[in-house]
């Protein structure tokens, strides 16, 4: 069902924790705030309103319009790993 991906020994799950947040904060950060509005308004409503939808989708938005998106593109087909930029 997919519901379990990994499990870890308990002596590993220190390590396999920090590398687990190692390769999110890896990501490009304008796409990682979105994702954490995103989750945070799943988790603090049943349904958001048309301005939150508007201003979750607006995120969306400027991260697809976002430098760090087409270096991700571009980092894809280079077959390199992506360089982002930070979050101001």
């Amino acid at each position: 069902m997919g519901l379990v991906t990994e499990v870890w020994d308990p002596d590993g799950l220190v390590y396999e924790t920090q590398r687990f947040a190692a390769h999110i904060a890896a990501r490009a950060p304008l796409s990682l705030a979105g994702a954490k509005r995103i989750m945070r308004e799943i988790a603090w409503s049943h349904s958001p309103g048309a301005e939150t939808q508007r201003e979750l989708h607006e995120l969306r938005v400027a991260a697809l319009r976002s430098a760090d998106h087409a270096e991700g593109r571009a980092a894809f087909v280079e077959k390199r790993a992506p360089k982002f930029g930070e979050l101001l």
